[in-house]
């Protein structure tokens, strides 16, 4: 290891309460939730606050939460628990997905507190299928992004919560106690490329996922899957890592969030020589309207429904080398534009959508897209309980990070409001044990060794800002 890479002591050491690791929607109410229950709280962002993270993303529209305000027919709480746990696969656990459903109306309302404005019509939630429902439900959509930074930036700034900004954590300290195992604090590097200590008496990690590994991703830079890392060095376990969400985004002329309704225009997607295409890929057993009506139910792959035999087309062209230079193939708006009058008959929001892309990209009516599918979301994560806590005692995790209410596939609108609906959880847990703890003694000499050996390439400590 070169020289300087190789940290020689801590600059600075800093001690509180709870430390909330990520500044995504699932931390910030966990910072909340842990300062209104009166204890001391530290968020450590990657980026910026408000400014980072999936939750904020500004290359997508904004984000959607299902839910039951009240049971009606066939839209009860037990049909939305069974739904999640078939769609799931058998990956889902019961308990988490049960609290899910049940506590998610109460977010929303809080939400509604705080100023985010709803999109409503005559007062009521719009209700429709959301991705892999089978019954039509409620769906609090929030389609401006200032508004909900705003409001969140806001809940913040009423609270006594420390924020630090460009700070990465390379490692959760642990030590041993009576009950076990047991978390003191955090070693991460700051803006400057400082090293740096926060002992606290909980920790709660919310870094979302790490869907930018992969080189078509619909997500923000940060996420590359740090929580997973930290939560395995510490000694937690993650389950379910294999059931990753991709979707349709545009890859150029830049990268920004795709209507998965576009699929309704299936004729309007061609391949680097401009031909159409999908058709010659479906299997004799089955029609190509067959397909597309199943396909555009939802937005992620799914290799559980016949759908799966559009994405195996689109793959297969690129695949044979007749995609663009990016590995993607095109959309051809001048086609989309005939198709949009029936696609808003059908999906209300697809012109609100149209008109926001309209927006942000430059392009003219002759002009070509292009779109792949993409990574988006990770289904599964570190493994906790009901109070959202690892095997590690004060180690906590919620938001994409955290696994268990979702399985090998995930409804729509469930990842937003399981952010919200943990995010509260883990907050709360994790105050009230520091509430009956005791900062436990950090010997900094040993934290040191093992910062060090973490940052075992250049390559690393470059990436971690040294």
């Amino acid at each position: 290891m070169k020289k300087d890479f190789y940290f020689n002591e801590f600059s600075e050491s800093l001690k509180t309460d709870v430390v909330v690791i990520g500044a995504g929607a699932a931390g910030i109410r966990a910072a909340i939730e842990a300062s209104d229950n009166a204890v001391n709280v530290i968020i450590l962002s990657k980026g910026r606050l408000i400014n980072s993270g999936s939750t904020f993303y500004k290359l997508c529209q904004g984000w959607g939460i299902q839910l039951i305000s009240k049971e009606e027919g066939r839209n009860t709480y037990d049909n939305f628990f069974k739904e999640i746990l078939e769609v799931g696969e058998g990956m889902v656990l019961p308990e988490l997905a049960e609290i899910l459903i049940t506590e998610v109306p109460r977010r929303v309302h809080e939400l509604e507190k705080w100023g985010i404005n709803f999109h409503k019509t005559n007062g009521h939630f719009l209700k429709f299928l959301c991705c892999f429902a089978d019954i039509e439900r409620e769906v609090a959509g929030a389609l401006d992004m200032e508004n909900i930074q705003n409001c969140f930036r806001n809940e913040v700034a009423k609270r006594n919560i420390k924020v630090i900004d460009n700070f990465k954590v390379v490692k959760i300290i642990t030590g041993r106690s009576l009950e076990g195992k047991r978390v003191r604090g955090i070693a991460g590097i700051d803006k400057d490329g400082n090293l740096m200590i926060v002992e606290s008496k909980a920790v709660i990690l919310a870094t979302g996922g790490g869907s930018i590994i992969f080189n078509h991703n619909m997500n923000s830079p940060e996420l590359t899957g740090d929580g997973y890392t930290l939560a395995l060095d510490a000694g937690a376990c993650l389950i379910n890592m294999e059931y990753i969400q991709f979707i349709y985004g545009i890859i150029a002329p830049k990268k920004i969030h795709l209507n998965d309704k576009v699929i309704e225009s299936y004729s309007s997607i061609l391949n680097a020589r401009k031909e159409r295409f999908i058709e010659k890929y479906i299997p004799k057993d089955f029609s190509i309207n067959e397909i597309i009506k199943e396909r555009v139910r939802h937005g992620p792959f799914t290799s559980r429904l016949i759908s799966k035999y559009f994405d195996f087309a689109i793959y297969s062209e690129i695949m044979k080398g007749n995609g663009t230079d990016s590995d993607s193939v095109y959309l051809d708006l001048r086609n989309l534009k005939n198709e949009i009058k029936k696609i808003k008959k059908k999906y209300p929001t697809f012109g609100d959508w149209f008109s926001w892309l309209q927006k942000r990209l430059t392009f003219s009516e002759e002009d070509l897209i292009e779109i792949s599918l993409c990574a988006h979301a990770n289904n599964g994560g570190i493994l906790v309980n009901g109070k959202t806590m690892t095997e590690i005692i004060g180690l906590f995790a919620c938001g994409e990070v955290m696994a268990g209410p979702h399985g090998a596939d995930r409804e729509g609108g469930n990842m937003m409001a399981s952010t919200l609906v943990f995010g509260k959880i883990a907050g709360e847990n994790a105050a009230n044990l520091s509430k009956t703890s005791s900062h436990i003694k950090v010997n900094k000499d040993i934290v040191l060794k093992e910062v060090n050996s973490l940052l075992v390439t250049e390559k690393e400590a470059i990436y971690c800002g040294c």
